[in-house]
C-alpha cells in the first residue's frame, strides 16, 4: 500500500468514526442568534455547535468558522476541519431564521 492510499484510508476511517450516522443523532434548538445543534455522539458530542444568523459557526473545541446548508445536510467549516451534519434540516418557529440565505451555493458563488 502506498502512503497516499494509506492516508485516504485513514481519513475515511476517521470521518466514519467522528460523524454521527443520521439526523436522529442530533437535537436542535434555536434562539435569537441562530441554531444550536447538539450531538449524542461523534465529533461534536459534549458541546453544542452554534450556527449563527450571519452563517457563522462556533464550537468550543473546534473554534469559529462558517456554515451552510445543502440538500443532504449542513456543512460546518471550522479551523479543525469541515464536517457534514448528514440529513439535518434546520427548522425553527422563528420566521427570521427560516429566511436565512446560508446556502452552500451562495458560498461557492462568492457570497457570505
Amino acid at each position: 500500500m502506498t502512503p497516499r492510499k494509506l492516508t485516504y484510508a485513514a481519513l475515511a476511517v476517521t470521518l466514519l468514526l467522528a460523524l454521527p450516522a443520521s439526523a436522529q443523532d442530533y437535537a436542535q434548538d434555536c434562539n435569537a442568534n441562530g441554531y444550536v445543534i447538539t450531538a449524542a455522539r461523534g465529533t461534536f458530542a459534549g458541546a453544542p455547535v452554534y450556527l449563527g444568523k450571519s452563517c457563522d459557526a462556533f464550537h468550543a473545541a473546534h473554534g469559529e468558522g462558517k456554515w451552510c446548508w445543502q440538500n443532504n445536510g449542513i456543512n460546518v467549516n471550522l479551523p479543525t476541519g469541515n464536517w457534514l451534519l448528514a440529513k439535518v434540516e434546520l427548522t425553527c418557529q422563528n420566521a427570521a431564521l427560516d429566511e436565512l440565505a446560508c446556502s452552500c451555493i451562495d458560498f461557492s458563488n462568492g457570497g457570505n
